[in-house]
């Protein structure tokens, strides 16, 4: 699919951000269009669980 689907394509369709902006990558996109996202990270240890808590705090503070 690599070679069927270009940056361009692949960010109408998906957010990709650091995790410390990709609530407001998110909020810019889809603040007051959306009700659920879903996110994904890695997450093999206690921290990665608590970074991934974190941006769903952030999530939950964006404003609709």
């Amino acid at each position: 699919m690599l070679g069927e689907i270009d940056d361009d394509v692949l960010n109408e369709w998906v957010v990709i951000a650091r995790y410390g902006e990709l609530a407001d990558e998110i909020a810019k996109r889809f603040a007051g269009i959306v009700q659920r996202i879903e996110v994904s990270i890695p997450v093999e240890n206690h921290a990665d669980q608590e970074t991934l808590a974190g941006i769903l705090s952030n999530i939950n503070e964006i404003e609709n």
